[in-house]
């Protein structure tokens, strides 16, 4: 189809007929706004969608109108966002007038992450059906959201990630090293009589110390696939794949020895503060669920207390 719609907004140097006053209410948004015929070739596009263009590499001045907005989609073989923007607007074109279509879509670029998302909107007219396209910025939504979910799954007080975070990660380590046979070691650590130092030397001193043994974990999760976790009011774990329990006792010693050097803080001598470490490790098996290796790590842990605390234990899952 090439006919234009005579009602479509026309671009003028001055807004002096009704018309034109509509092109340019059309080019103040900052939404990029295109409309393409049954065919798929765009018949209009607003300023913001010539401006983001020529932000992309598209020479400035290039003429739109006429190309194939659904073949440009679907040449993008190896693009699934692309694959799916092209099924979205092609369902619009055949769809009651009035129907919406949205897809949301990464666009980064070398020095920014972006989102936008993408609005297709089916208009009828006497000329025929048409499919008026809308992309918008909505990255500033995006970082807001992921602002949101990572607090989610940090705690506040020591930045680490908390128990609803380690419990996902804990799942895919336990499925990667189930695939590949790898051993998967956990340790369970609780801060000896931390009620006593909050009564002793008063809680902002005893978030503080929380905050030095937290630094303390989290240089000890030195791989990538490495976690280091707030679980609970004193508790940390410190969840490390790919690694024998021979290896992980090593670390776990070393995390013992730096606790009671250097895990105090303002007010409160290092010498006050240790801690018991309940250590084990497991090959996961397909026959073993993940809440094998916490409650072996417990149970470590708690034998620790019992000894006497300020003592590593090893477990057996």
């Amino acid at each position: 189809m090439n006919a234009r719609p005579e009602n479509l907004p026309r671009r003028q140097a001055a807004p002096e007929t009704q018309s034109d006053f509509l092109a340019a209410l059309v080019d103040a948004l900052e939404e990029q706004v295109s409309v393409i015929d049954e065919d798929g070739r765009i018949i209009y596009v607003n300023a913001a969608w010539q401006r983001f263009g020529e932000e992309n590499g598209i020479p400035p001045g290039a003429d739109w109108l006429g190309s194939n907005y659904l073949e440009t989609c679907r040449q993008a073989r190896g693009d699934r966002i692309a694959q799916r923007v092209a099924r979205s607007v092609e369902h619009m074109l055949s769809a009651p007038p009035g129907s919406s279509v949205t897809v949301e879509y990464p666009c980064h670029s070398p020095t920014a992450q972006r989102w936008f998302l993408m609005r297709a909107t089916r208009m009828t007219t006497g000329e025929g059906r048409f499919v008026v396209i809308v992309h918008e910025n909505i990255t500033r939504r995006k970082q807001a959201e992921q602002r949101v979910a990572a607090l989610a799954l940090h705690d506040p007080l020591t930045g680490l990630p908390n128990r609803r975070a380690f419990n996902q990660e804990l799942s895919r380590a336990w499925s990667r090293c189930r695939r590949s046979h790898s051993p998967l070691s956990l340790l369970s650590i609780d801060v000896d009589h931390f009620k006593k130092i909050n009564d002793t030397f008063g809680h902002p001193a005893g978030d503080a110390c929380l905050k030095s043994v937290a630094r303390i974990i989290r240089r000890h999760a030195r791989r990538p696939g490495d976690l280091a976790a707030r679980v609970g009011g004193e508790e940390f774990f410190l969840l490390l794949p790919d690694t024998e329990v021979g290896m992980a006792h090593h670390i776990a010693g070393h995390l013992h020895q730096a606790i009671s050097h250097q895990g105090g803080a303002k007010g409160v001598p290092h010498a006050t503060l240790t801690a018991s470490i309940g250590l084990v490790g497991v090959i996961p098996r397909h026959d073993l669920r993940p809440e094998v290796l916490l409650t072996a790590a417990d149970v470590a842990l708690y034998a620790a207390k019992r000894e006497g605390r300020n003592r590593i234990m090893l477990g057996v899952a």
